[in-house]
């Protein structure tokens, strides 16, 4: 009887509660960044896909958004948390979009920041299906990274021509170019527009997600029209826009 009750004793000095890293968190509400479009008094959504420290006091993040919410130049609202989940306020800095495609209605930005940013993981993967649990954060209306979770409700019927995800995730105007994510945390799908009737009134429960396998096409066969070419930008950039195998799930 001593025995257990010395080893009821000393067992809070042995065991060590177990550091858990919190991918959600560094894979989804950490990249999300507001884009602030101060001409138009807009603003829009994008995720991070690469950070990557340039010089002493600086790292060059690329950052991925529809092109129907961008302009040339703009700003991007970097939010920061305390205690992991409460905002504790946000940094904008000068944005550049560098590259886009009309046509799929994609851009790559990139901004300059003093700390590194959490990274998206992106993933290729073609397995999706109906119900899947998916999940977004949007920046829509001017409010910080909102989280708001559903199914997939609508595919393509092919695999190999997969355009858009239709979804019950609920979005609201602002919400466009934010990731949606699988339950892995990866990205596979960019938020493309929201069901409306009347004026403009939006729809609860009915959004469209780009597919991120057109980004893996773009990427591949370099279809951007790029507003910045190599003579205007420093060679290391230029090539930094651009994902490696393994940043791209392969």
């Amino acid at each position: 009887m001593r025995i257990i009750l010395f080893l009821f004793a000393i067992t809070p000095f042995l065991w060590k509660k177990p550091i858990v890293k919190d991918d959600f968190v560094d894979k989804c509400l950490l990249p999300t960044c507001t884009i602030v479009n101060k001409k138009s008094q807009t603003t829009g959504t994008g995720f991070v896909i690469k950070s990557k420290k340039i010089d002493e006091n600086n790292y060059s993040n690329v950052m991925i958004s529809c092109e129907h919410v961008v302009a040339n130049r703009l700003h991007v609202a970097i939010h920061e948390y305390s205690d992991v989940y409460f905002y504790s306020g946000h940094n904008i800095v000068p944005a550049i979009c560098v590259a886009k495609s009309k046509e799929h209605d994609i851009s790559i930005l990139m901004f300059n920041s003093t700390k590194e940013i959490k990274t998206a993981k992106i993933s290729f993967a073609k397995d999706l299906k109906l119900k899947q649990k998916v999940s977004t954060f949007g920046c829509g209306l001017g409010d910080t990274p909102r989280f708001s979770e559903g199914q997939i409700t609508e595919l393509a019927p092919s695999k190999n021509n997969l355009q858009s995800i239709r979804t019950s995730v609920c979005m609201v105007p602002g919400d466009s170019g934010g990731a949606l994510f699988n339950e892995q945390n990866e990205v596979i799908g960019i938020a493309n527009s929201i069901k409306v009737i009347g004026q403009n009134t939006p729809v609860t429960n009915i959004s469209t997600f780009k597919s991120i396998q057109l980004l893996e096409k773009l990427y591949k066969n370099q279809k951007y029209d790029f507003v910045f070419n190599e003579s205007k930008m420093p060679s290391f950039l230029f090539e930094y826009l651009w994902l490696n195998d393994s940043e791209i799930g392969y």
